[in-house]
Parts: structure tokens; sequence; C-alpha cells
């Protein structure tokens, strides 16, 4: 199981907007991240792709939304 030690990400995530013009901002991304850090990279990935679409729901994607986690290795 690899676990995330950095993440990289496009301002397509935070700047997800829902319907009503809501971002989606750092204060919700981090408690994702802090929550799924014990995760295997793939399921942390997927929460916050969740939390993302959870946000947005129907409203149209207006850029793209990035993600990359990386594990360092001696």
């Amino acid at each position: 199981r690899s676990r995330c030690d950095q993440v990289f990400l496009s301002d397509g995530i935070t700047e997800a907007m829902n319907a009503d013009g809501e971002l989606f901002g750092v204060d919700r991304l981090k408690p994702v991240l802090l929550e799924g850090r014990s995760l295997p990279m793939e399921s942390l990935a997927d929460s916050v792709f969740r939390a993302v679409h959870g946000h947005v729901k129907d409203a149209p994607q207006s850029d793209d939304i990035t993600l990359l986690l990386m594990r360092r290795t001696a």
C-alpha cells in the first residue's frame, strides 16, 4: 500500500464551482486530505474527486481537474 507524501493539484480543484457559485476551496480540500492521509494513494485520489464532485453536483465543469499524488522513496 503506497501512502502519499506530496500532493500537487491544479486550481481547477479548489476553484470547482457549484450551481450557487460557491468554490470548493482550500477549506473543503484540507479535511479531505487530512482524513485520507493514511489511505493508499488511489483511495485518497478517489476521496478528493468524490468530494469535488459532491460539491459541484451537476454544475458544468469550467476548468481542468488535475491531481498528482507522489510518494518519495529513499
